[in-house]
C-alpha cells in the first residue's frame, strides 16, 4: 500500500518538475502517437491561431512567478528551537497521507511544547496491515537533518529513559496554539516522555504563527522525503511511463475499503458483498 502510493508523488513531482524530461522537442517527436481527444478537439487547435497547429508546449508552460515565495521558508526574524523539556512519542494513524498529515502536525506540536520529537512509529494496526517502518518508507537521516534547526529529532529514546514518567494523551482534535501552550506543555511539569496516542489531532490552523505553519509545509515539502528505494523505484515506473507517450491517468484508490466505506456492491458477487459489508 505505501509503496504503491508513493508512485504517483514521484512520477509527478520528480520528472514533471525537477528533471523537466518532457521538453517541445520530445513533444514534437511524439506527436504522431495516439493523442487524447481534448487535444484534437478543435477548441485545444485554438491554442495556436496562426498556424492552426496546436501548441503543445504550452501544456508545459511555467505560469509567471507573481512575486510568489516558497511557503517553507522562515521569516528572517525566525530563532533556534529552545532548551527541550521533555520527551514526544507519536504513534500514527490512518493510511499515508493521513500519517504524513499527522506526522506535520506533530512537528509543529513538538516545536510549540519545546519536545524532542522522537521518529514517529508508523501505522501498522489500519485495514491495510503495513509493517512497515518509518525508515523504510521515509528518508530518516534527512528528516532529522532538515528539522534540525526547527525541532530536535532523534530515532528512539536514549538508554536509560525508561525510568522517567510517562503519560499517553489523546490530544484534542482542532485544537489551536493555546490549548498546547496551556494544557499540554504544562505537562512537563510533571512528565518527562509524553506519547501522543494518535497523530490525526488535527492542529488548527486559525490563529497560527506564521512560522509554525510554514514549518508544517516544511516538514511535509522538505523533510518528509521518500527512502532511497522508493525513489529510485518511482524514477523506473516513470521512465516507462514517459517512453510510451506524453500522458497518463493512474487511480490508486479503489480498494476494499474504499468499496465498502462507499455502500457500492455493483456487480459483485452475492460473498464478495457479504464481505464488503462486513468490513461497513
Amino acid at each position: 500500500m505505501v509503496v504503491v502510493a508513493v508512485l504517483v508523488l514521484i512520477a509527478t513531482v520528480e520528472n514533471e518538475i525537477q528533471n523537466q524530461r518532457l521538453t517541445s522537442e520530445h513533444i514534437n517527436n511524439t506527436h504522431e502517437l495516439s493523442q487524447p481527444h481534448f487535444l484534437t478537439s478543435p477548441s485545444f487547435a485554438k491554442l495556436n491561431t496562426t498556424s492552426g497547429i496546436p501548441d503543445y508546449d504550452k501544456l508545459w508552460k511555467h505560469p509567471p512567478n507573481r512575486n510568489f515565495v516558497p511557503c517553507v521558508n522562515p521569516n528572517p526574524n525566525y530563532i533556534s528551537p529552545l532548551e527541550s523539556r521533555g520527551y514526544l512519542l507519536v504513534h500514527t494513524n490512518g493510511g499515508l497521507n493521513q500519517m504524513r498529515a499527522g506526522i506535520c502536525d506533530m512537528v509543529a506540536i513538538a516545536r510549540i511544547i519545546n519536545a524532542t520529537l522522537v521518529v514517529p512509529e508508523l501505522d501498522k494496526r489500519s485495514f491495510w496491515q503495513d509493517t512497515s517502518k518509518f525508515s523504510e518508507v521515509f528518508d530518516e537521516d534527512h528528516f532529522i537533518s532538515t528539522l534540525s534547526k526547527d525541532i530536535s529529532v532523534i530515532k528512539k529514546l536514549p538508554k536509560g529513559i525508561d525510568g522517567l514518567t510517562k503519560v499517553v494523551k489523546h490530544f484534542k482534535s482542532y485544537s489551536g496554539l493555546r490549548y498546547y501552550q496551556n494544557e499540554i506543555a504544562t505537562m512537563w511539569d510533571e512528565y518527562k516522555v509524553i506519547r501522543a496516542a494518535k497523530s490525526d489531532s488535527r492542529l488548527v490552523n486559525n490563529g497560527l504563527p506564521p512560522d509554525i505553519q510554514k514549518l508544517r509545509c516544511r516538514a511535509c515539502y522538505e523533510a518528509l522525503r521518500f527512502s532511497t528505494k522508493i525513489r529510485s523505484m518511482g524514477q523506473i515506473l516513470v521512465d516507462r511511463m514517459t517512453s510510451y507517450g506524453l500522458y497518463i491517468a493512474l487511480h490508486l484508490r479503489y480498494e476494499k475499503d474504499m468499496l465498502a466505506f462507499s455502500g457500492c456492491n455493483h456487480g459483485l458477487s452475492a460473498s464478495e458483498g457479504a464481505e464488503l459489508r462486513k468490513i461497513r
